[in-house]
């Protein structure tokens, strides 16, 4: 199963959680062993790890846009 983590901020202090974003996703990599990546801009921050079972090669889940399409 994916996993999936988040934070949101009212004060544009988002991009200095991304570190510790990025970190947690070595504690969640048995959630999705295939992919993981971070999201982020001043409101929020997005962490994922992806676990493929159909299309291994062709689906970049949920966040699509992190390789640049």
């Amino acid at each position: 199963m994916c996993g999936l983590i988040g934070f949101l901020s009212a004060d544009g202090t988002a991009p200095s959680v991304e570190p510790a974003i990025a970190e947690s996703l070595t504690c969640m990599r048995h959630r999705g062993p295939d992919e993981g990546g971070v999201w982020f801009d001043d409101d929020a921050a997005i962490g994922f790890r992806r676990l493929s079972i159909i299309d291994i090669d062709h689906s970049h889940q949920p966040l699509p846009w992190l390789d640049g399409r």
